[in-house]
C-alpha cells in the first residue's frame, strides 16, 4: 500500500511541472465594432503558472491581416509577459474570426485564442 500511495503522489508531482501559459483574463476575445481600413489593437496579459520558464516559441495567426509582438525572453514561474495583436481591417467586412495558435515549451505545445470582431464598412 505505501508504494502504491508513493507512486501516486510521484506521479501527481511530475504533473505538475514545467511551464503552463495561462491567459490571465479569457481565451475569447469579443472585440465587437471597428470600421473598415483601422486596426484593431489588442493587449493580452499572460501568466507562468507552472514551475519552469516559460516560453513561447512562435505564433500563427489564422489570417495575413494579424501580427503578434510576444514575449521573445522566458517567463520565469509565477511571472506575466504580454502579448500585443494588431489587426488590419482593409478590405475586411462583417464577422472577422482570428485564431491564434502558440507554440509553447508546456506539455500542452499549444495554446488558441480566438478574438471576434465586426467590421463596419466605411461610408463615403
Amino acid at each position: 500500500m505505501r508504494l502504491l500511495t508513493t507512486g501516486l503522489l510521484l506521479t501527481a508531482a511530475l504533473s505538475l511541472s514545467g511551464p503552463k501559459l495561462e491567459f490571465v483574463h479569457k481565451r475569447l476575445i469579443n472585440y465587437g465594432d471597428i470600421i473598415e481600413g483601422e486596426m484593431a489593437s489588442i493587449s493580452i496579459a499572460i501568466k507562468n503558472t507552472g514551475d519552469k520558464d516559460l516560453l513561447i516559441l512562435s505564433a500563427f495567426p489564422s489570417c495575413n491581416c494579424s501580427s503578434i509582438d510576444y514575449p521573445k525572453n522566458p517567463i520565469s514561474p509565477g511571472s506575466f509577459g504580454s502579448i500585443a495583436i494588431s489587426i488590419d481591417t482593409h478590405g475586411k467586412s462583417g464577422s472577422e474570426i482570428i485564431v491564434v495558435k502558440f507554440l509553447t515549451n508546456t506539455k500542452e505545445q499549444y495554446s488558441v485564442i480566438r478574438i471576434d470582431l465586426n467590421v463596419i464598412p466605411r461610408t463615403k
